[in-house]
């Protein structure tokens, strides 16, 4: 790919703010806003997560990552996103 060698997003640590409900045989990505507070990371979901809501992606700057095996993830737990663009 235009010779880079590194082809995945960096993946971060942030706490999300809502629940996060997942089908536990499924890995799932949740569009989200990051943001930053102190030396921490905060993710919140952008409102649905349908398909058929661009609002939802166009105001993502994160992908939200809830692993396989996982069915919920509270409140104030740590989650691994992926940033798509600057968090501020």
């Amino acid at each position: 790919m235009q010779g880079r060698t590194n082809l995945e997003r960096q993946r971060l640590t942030a706490t999300t703010d809502d629940t996060l409900q997942n089908p536990p045989h499924l890995e799932q990505y949740f569009r989200g806003i990051a943001r930053r507070d102190g030396d921490r990371i905060r993710v919140r979901l952008t409102g649905d997560q349908g398909s058929h809501v661009l609002r939802s992606m166009a105001d993502a700057n994160c992908l939200v990552v809830v692993p396989q095996g996982t069915a919920e993830v509270p409140s104030g737990e740590p989650v691994e996103i992926i940033p798509l663009a600057p968090i501020d």
